[in-house]
């Protein structure tokens, strides 16, 4: 309702119960940039929780999504907060995920959320503070430091002490960089003594030519390279994007390099390079490209080679359709 002429609130979604029951809930936090983040069933002996959002003569504005806040059927206290956000008008635009719960491992407090400032820096955050374990990640991209041809535009980096995989994939999701990956037997690890994260967005040349990101993680003896490259700015029309993986443990080594086209209805098409070595006879490289010309021409190939030998596929076909 409105306040005043300057102010409006608004208050949605109010569910509470003081007796037993059960709740669905998040199980990590995104703001948004992961829309199958996975849910899980607990039960409460009480919860609260409601969404809603307050605009002040539109100059400032905020809310959040989602606070929920409950005690569980053991007595440990939660707090989920989704896409709690604040905008000032050309100054601020930030929102962020939190996360509080107590049990019998002990507490975690988790938050991440994305922000910008002054309508040019763009900052992503991702902090943790747990029962033996904490962590904390920055990153800040539109920075313009010129190096010759190079322009450096965003860095970032961080440090996490005993993280769990759903961390490191927390950090890799928020930076933008959580690329697929070869399905093979390197897995992110869940009791790893420690996590480095180190990310740098570069353009060459000029700031439409050639653009990419790139996010380093080094969690125990596995090391992850995630990376994206745009040509010509067209974000969704022409870019690439880079998954390596090695697990010096046990000496694995994996990686992928997937590569996608589509200018329009005029030729549209991906291509995919990947590889793995989990031994001496256990390796592998394939290929494999799909373009599509005028929705009228079609190229399939592919290849594998491998310890066994090699196999190389090509098909072309053209048609159309004809409407009756």
């Amino acid at each position: 309702g409105r306040v005043t002429d300057l102010i409006e609130i608004s208050i949605d979604n109010v569910n509470f119960s003081s007796t037993p029951t059960s709740i669905e809930i998040t199980s990590n936090t995104t703001s948004g940039n992961n829309p199958s983040a996975a849910t899980r069933t607990i039960e409460v002996a009480s919860f609260f929780q409601f969404g809603g959002s307050i605009d002040i003569a539109g100059v400032m504005s905020g809310g959040v999504d989602d606070f929920l806040s409950y005690t569980d059927a053991d007595g440990n206290y939660g707090l989920l907060i989704e896409n709690a956000h604040l905008e000032i008008d050309n100054v601020l635009d930030v929102s962020m995920d939190l996360i509080y719960e107590n049990g019998d491992d002990g507490f975690r407090f988790l938050a991440g959320g994305n922000g910008q400032l002054n309508n040019s820096y763009e900052v992503t955050v991702v902090g943790k503070i747990a029962s033996g374990s904490f962590g904390f990640f920055l990153a800040v991209d539109n920075l313009n430091i010129h190096a010759g041809p190079v322009t450096i535009e965003g860095l970032g980096g961080g440090f996490f002490y005993r993280p769990t995989a759903q961390d490191i994939t927390l950090v890799k999701t928020m930076a933008g960089l959580n690329n697929p990956t070869v399905n093979g037997k390197i897995k992110l690890p869940d009791d790893a003594s420690f996590a480095v994260f180190l990310y740098c967005a570069l353009s060459f040349i000029d700031d439409g030519l050639v653009e990419g990101r790139v996010l380093l993680t080094l969690a125990g003896s596995v090391f992850t390279l995630d990376g994206e490259v745009v040509i010509l700015t067209m974000d969704e029309q022409l870019y690439g994007l880079v998954n390596l993986q090695a697990d010096f443990a046990n000496g694995y080594f994996d990686g992928n390099i997937h590569v996608y086209l589509h200018i329009w209805e005029l030729l549209q098409g991906n291509g995919e390079l990947a590889f793995y070595i989990y031994g001496r006879d256990t390796w592998g490289i394939i290929g494999d490209v799909e373009v599509d010309v005028l929705n009228f021409f079609e190229i399939n190939s592919y290849f594998f080679v491998g310890p066994s030998g090699f196999l190389v596929g090509f098909n072309a076909s053209a048609g159309f359709d004809i409407w009756i």
